[in-house]
C-alpha cells in the first residue's frame, strides 16, 4: 500500500470504478465514475480544487466458511474501505425504505367528501368513553388503508356489523384525518408506518358480498 496523503483527496474505491472523496484514510463521498465530474463534484463540497491521489489496499480472499467460492470476492481490511462499503448499504437501505414509503399514501385531503370503493380487510369492536364501538378497516384498489370508527347504520345493526371480512361495498364519506399506524415491511427485519386515512360518515351506496 502507498503512504495515505493527508487532508482531502480524490482517490478510488475498492472496486476501482467510483472516484471517491476521503479526507487523509477516512472515506468522505462517493463522487463520480468520470474523473472531471469528481473534481467538479469535490470542488463543490470541499470550497476548493481538491488533488487526485489514487491509493490501494493490500486484498485478501474470504475465507469459504463465511462466503461460497462462486460468490468469493476481495475484502479489505481498511477503514477507508470499511467506510465505502458501508456508505454503498446505507444508500441501499434509505432507497428501500423511500420506495416502501412511497408504495402506499393517504385517500384524498383531510375534509373531501369522497365516493370510495372498498374491500373490508377486518372488523373489530371496543369500549371507547362512548359505550362499544366497531371498527371497519378497508382497503381500496391501490392498496391503501382507511378506517371507519363507528355505528353507523350504514355499516352495522346491533352493535355488529352488517358485513364480513372481503366483503366489497361502494361508500361516500368524508375524509377526517390522515394518520400512520400499520405497519409495512421494507424487508425482513424493517418496517415503515404504513398511511391509514380515517373516514366518517359513510353512507353505503353499493354493496357486495364475498359469497
Amino acid at each position: 500500500m502507498t503512504n495515505t496523503p493527508f487532508g482531502y483527496h480524490i482517490s478510488k474505491g475498492a472496486l476501482g470504478i467510483f472516484y471517491i472523496l476521503n479526507d487523509g484514510d477516512r472515506f468522505v463521498k462517493k463522487l463520480s465514475t468520470s474523473l472531471k465530474e469528481a473534481k467538479s463534484k469535490a470542488r463543490d463540497i470541499v470550497g476548493r480544487d481538491v488533488p487526485v491521489d489514487v491509493w490501494y489496499r493490500y486484498p485478501y480472499s474470504s475465507s469459504r466458511s463465511f462466503i461460497s467460492s462462486k460468490e468469493q470476492i476481495n475484502i479489505y481490511h481498511d477503514e477507508h474501505i470499511k467506510s465505502y462499503f458501508i456508505d454503498i448499504e446505507n444508500t441501499k437501505v434509505k432507497n428501500h425504505i423511500e420506495e416502501a414509503k412511497a408504495k402506499y399514501s393517504h385517500v384524498g385531503d383531510v375534509g373531501d367528501i369522497l365516493d370510495l370503493e372498498l374491500t373490508i380487510t377486518e372488523i373489530f369492536g371496543f369500549d371507547s368513553n362512548y359505550g362499544y364501538c366497531l371498527a371497519h378497516k378497508f382497503e381500496d384498489s391501490n392498496g391503501n388503508t382507511l378506517i371507519y370508527f363507528g355505528n353507523s347504520k350504514e355499516l352495522c345493526e346491533d352493535y355488529d356489523s352488517k358485513f364480513k371480512v372481503k366483503d366489497k361495498i361502494t361508500i361516500t364519506a368524508d375524509i377526517k384525518r390522515h394518520t400512520r399506524d400499520q405497519r409495512t415491511y421494507v424487508d425482513e427485519y424493517m418496517q415503515v408506518l404504513k398511511p391509514v386515512t380515517v373516514i366518517s360518515k359513510p353512507k353505503l351506496i353499493k354493496e357486495r358480498t364475498n359469497v
